[in-house]
């Protein structure tokens, strides 16, 4: 595993922006977290992303959320590395996803919410 998957730590945006085109999945097995920017800015780049039941994951499909299962976490790698059909057109829907949250629509959306409860 040391072969694929790397540890870098905080890097400059240009490195960042280099970093997401090579990649191939995103993954936040997060145990806490805010809002996940990160699985947006992954998801921006149309990477596909595998993430945890924290903040922001409810807008990506159920499948790719997942509980704090080493198992789990581990087969839908190897079905997302095994199926390239699936992850690119995975990686598709998460740059669609990622388009959606506009500052606009954000606003929106919280405007909305705060009138509801009002």
């Amino acid at each position: 595993m040391q072969d694929r998957v790397f540890f870098l730590g905080s890097v400059s945006l240009e490195e960042l922006v280099k970093e997401y085109s090579s990649a191939s999945i995103f993954v936040l097995p997060s145990i806490i977290e805010g809002f996940g920017i990160a699985r947006f800015e992954a998801a921006a780049a149309g990477l596909p992303v595998v993430t945890t039941n924290t903040p922001g994951s409810e807008l990506f499909p159920e499948k790719f959320v997942i509980d704090r299962d080493p198992k789990k976490l581990s087969s839908l790698l190897r079905e997302l590395i095994e199926d390239e059909q699936l992850r690119m057109s995975y990686g598709n829907l998460c740059k669609t996803i990622a388009s959606n949250l506009t500052w606009d629509k954000l606003t929106d959306k919280m405007l909305s919410i705060l009138k509801l409860s009002s």
